[in-house]
């Protein structure tokens, strides 16, 4: 029985690590937990990366993972901060998030410890921003007794109940700086002097401290770069790390919007961050790239006949070739041929148009621009040839020569669409007498066993009757 959507990971935050490890990224989960473990100055790593490659899933896996190692007492704290970007101030995001794990995880924590960093993010609140703007932040963000006390400072504030002798504290400079400072302490102090939990253990004097904080790009332009100007600010300190899930092209892009086209976006950023990495487009020990893994697996699942995975897989891997296609949009793919009709998926006597459909449903998902071009049969040669990424060493099969670079699937591929596109008039100008002879005048007509009088108009009705019935929207 097939199904429409494709099964969700199954991840519970903090506990599942890289049990499943479907896309071959334990190894780079491992190198980023070694990094993290070496250095005891502040780290902010970018995990840089197109929207659907996968980052969050490895991210979430990542932080239950980390800490599953012998004597690792780290503290991973997991912030979406697409999911807070509601909020006035990112400081008092981050803050509740690290107190809450801090209660949850760190079970040898010495409870003054964690009061002395909750009366200096109180005090840090007074002293640096307007205290109604803070107000707002908590009572949108429904914090717990966690932060009880900067809750009372917040409230206290928006209706008017702190004396104007805070208000003159809170502006002089000399204050904020020292807030900061108490701040920046009470956080270190939470990373050291706690005992350890196997003697003969080493380097186990500290207690690091890793945020990672995921879909960054995803936020107003405003909120996400202040998220980076509070790690900048206030928690850069030693053995506390940071691991944002980043768009950097994307990021790039806020700080134009901040502070206009004229910006160098590119070096704005790097004086946040520490380093950049990156998922690998193969997992360990893969052949295939993670798209087709996915493909293959979740199609599977899902129940997909045979004929369509195959199709799919055998065009998805030309057009991924000069085209950028995502984990996320090969899910689509997967269930929009969920709803091919019967016919399309099972008869083999529509292997042409089976294949067409295929093409028109990727291009719809990867390309739209090509998609409409191709429904209306308006697409140049030029332009198949770039959007297939066709070589002149690519489709030639001159039997007298050597060609290793030769693609019989993407001879196919091409060849189909020039015949559809020109109404069976292409010329064909075959390499040899033989292939003349087994096509005849028209060999995509004989192939693909194309039965219409019409050749133009294959696309259109194929788009109308197998792909248009139902539109996918999600």
């Amino acid at each position: 029985m097939a199904v429409f959507s494709h099964p969700d990971d199954d991840i519970t935050l903090y506990e599942t690590g890289f049990e499943e490890d479907l896309f071959g990224r334990r190894v780079v989960g491992e190198r980023l937990s070694e990094v993290v473990r070496r250095f005891n100055d502040p780290l902010v790593i970018a995990l840089d990366g197109r929207w659907g490659t996968g980052k969050s899933v490895f991210l979430k896996k990542w932080v239950g993972e980390h800490k599953k190692a012998p004597h690792d007492e780290t503290i991973t704290v997991y912030f979406d901060a697409f999911a807070n970007d509601y909020l006035a101030d990112p400081l008092v995001a981050l803050t509740s998030a690290l107190l809450e794990r801090y209660a949850v995880q760190s079970s040898q924590l010495q409870p003054s410890k964690v009061e002395k960093l909750k009366a200096a993010g109180e005090k840090i609140f007074r002293y640096s921003k307007p205290l109604a703007k803070i107000a707002l932040s908590v009572a949108s963000a429904g914090v717990t007794t966690q932060i009880e006390g900067l809750t009372k400072v917040a409230v206290e504030a928006a209706e008017g109940e702190v004396s104007g002798a805070i208000d003159s504290i809170w502006t002089r400079e000399e204050n904020r700086k020292t807030a900061m400072s108490e701040f920046r302490q009470a956080l270190e102090d939470c990373t050291k002097d706690r005992e350890p939990s196997d003697p003969s253990a080493e380097d186990i004097t500290k207690r690091r401290l890793v945020f990672v904080v995921d879909e960054l790009d995803r936020c107003r332009p405003d909120f996400a770069l202040e998220v980076l100007e509070v790690i900048k600010h206030f928690f850069s300190v030693s053995n506390v790390h940071f691991v944002l899930g980043v768009n950097l092209t994307a990021l790039e892009n806020s700080v134009k919007a901040r502070y206009g086209e004229g910006i160098d976006a590119t070096a704005y950023l790097q004086k946040f961050l520490s380093f950049k990495m990156s998922l690998p487009s193969k997992g360990e020990g893969q052949d295939f790239p993670t798209t087709l893994v996915y493909l293959m697996t979740i199609g599977q699942k899902m129940g997909l006949h045979r004929n369509i995975l195959e199709e799919l897989r055998t065009q998805l891997r030309i057009v991924s070739q000069n085209n950028h296609v995502s984990i996320r949009d090969v899910s689509k793919i997967l269930s929009l041929s969920a709803l091919l009709p019967i016919e399309a998926q099972e008869n083999t006597r529509v292997d042409g148009y089976r294949k067409t459909a295929i093409s028109l449903l990727i291009s719809k998902v990867v390309a739209p621009e090509i998609y409409q071009k191709l429904v209306s049969v308006s697409l140049t040669q030029a332009e198949l040839e770039r959007y297939l990424g066709v070589t002149s060493q690519l489709i030639d099969r001159d039997p007298t020569k050597d060609n290793p670079l030769y693609n019989n699937e993407l001879h196919s591929l091409f060849n189909m669409w020039l015949f559809l596109l020109s109404d069976g008039e292409t010329p064909w100008q075959p390499q040899s007498e033989g292939e003349a002879g087994q096509f005849g005048n028209h060999p995509s007509r004989a192939q693909f066993d194309f039965r219409a009088r019409q050749f133009k108009e294959i696309p259109a009705t194929l788009d109308q009757t197998w792909l248009g019935v139902f539109e996918y929207t999600t």
